[in-house]
């Protein structure tokens, strides 16, 4: 596995309990925004994993999210395969 390439544990860092900004569940969730604030710190705003991929497929949505996701589903598919 090369450097530029995430590997199965990169990826499940990317997951992380806490509450989704949409439906408020306490779930898996994945971030989805980076907010900057001219005085005090910034935050991150995260949604579990399906409406991260909802939130995905919106024109504004970063590119990073979009990555995230793939390189997500990549490391559980390829659990899953040596899981069989």
């Amino acid at each position: 596995m090369s450097r530029d390439e995430p590997g199965a544990d990169d990826a499940e860092r990317l997951v992380e309990m806490g509450h989704c900004c949409r439906c408020e569940a306490w779930a898996e969730t994945l971030a989805v925004a980076l907010v900057e604030r001219g005085s005090g710190p910034g935050y991150i705003v995260r949604a579990c994993i399906p409406h991260a991929r909802e939130m995905a497929t919106y024109p504004s949505a970063p590119a990073w999210l979009r990555t995230d996701l793939a390189a997500l589903d990549a490391a559980r598919a390829k659990q899953l395969g040596n899981a069989s």
